[in-house]
């Protein structure tokens, strides 16, 4: 199965329309969102995307709570505030924002995949087992805007720029 992969939206709608647009095209089953909406914008962007929405907060965030107040309310949706755990096709799976602390999570040996955002720079790398990645930016500060492609079946992922 395909997961689209996207983070650090800071608001940037344009962007973050084109992104969604594109994944639906590569028909994931879920979107999952690595952090920094900065405001509910983003949210509601992805939220009413119509696919299933993984997701943690950024450093980056205002409107925390209507976010949170928001995301409870929908069947849809999973969310941790800074790591979410969880299980993809019989893959574990964490997701959190910061480079720092997906590092810890590959290290620990316990999952299969980890996924932050935050540098705003596309990488995926081997950790023993684990595959460390991260989609790259949906905002286009440091150039093209990316969004990745990961695949539970192969464990691997596809970063596409647009």
């Amino acid at each position: 199965m395909k997961y689209a992969l996207l983070s650090d939206s800071h608001d940037n709608l344009t962007n973050l329309q084109g992104a969604i647009r594109i994944a639906k095209g590569l028909k994931p089953k879920a979107l999952i969102f690595l952090g920094d909406f900065s405001t509910s914008a983003s949210f509601d962007c992805l939220s009413q995307a119509g696919l299933p929405l993984y997701f943690v907060f950024g450093n980056v965030e205002s409107e925390v709570e209507k976010i949170v107040n928001k995301a409870k309310l929908m069947d849809n949706i999973r969310f941790g505030m800074e790591i979410l755990e969880f299980r993809l096709d019989q893959r574990n799976i964490a997701i959190c924002h910061k480079p720092e602390r997906a590092y810890e999570l590959a290290f620990s040996k316990n999952y299969d995949a980890v996924f932050h955002g935050h540098t705003h720079k596309a990488k995926s790398e081997m950790v023993g087992n684990t595959l460390l990645a991260n989609p790259g930016e949906i905002f286009g500060r440091l150039g093209n805007p990316s969004l990745g492609i990961y695949d539970s079946a192969e464990n691997s992922i596809k970063i596409i720029k647009f």
